[in-house]
């Protein structure tokens, strides 16, 4: 559980150096920020789906969704700066990671 804890704050600290030269190159559009804010509300979701209600049908759609918005967003990166950005990488694996742990959890393996 706490290298989960810490490949977490890594990733998010990579995938936010990369939002923050978007920000400080002013190439961050309407897009990126959209697929941020859901990305933050699907995170989110996916805590309160899962640790509070415990309901692990949902939780698991939501990971999913929020898989595929980190999809998005890395697709989106890679069309303001024209090549792909290895610092968001890691946010996509722990993203992936998420997907797999409750899927795990789901069908109870």
């Amino acid at each position: 559980m706490n290298y989960t804890i810490l490949f977490m704050f890594i990733s998010f600290s990579l995938f936010n150096i990369d939002l923050i030269n978007l920000l400080i190159n002013n190439k961050l559009n309407n897009d990126t920020l959209y697929f941020i804010i859901s990305n933050m509300i699907l995170g989110i979701s996916i805590l309160i789906f899962y640790f509070y209600y415990k309901n692990l049908f949902i939780s698991l759609i939501t990971s999913f969704l929020y898989m595929l918005n980190e999809f998005f967003i890395i697709r989106e990166i890679k069309l303001v700066k024209h090549k792909y950005s290895i610092l968001s990488m890691p946010y996509y694996l722990f993203s992936i990671y998420v997907f797999s742990y409750i899927l795990v959890n789901f069908f109870g393996v």
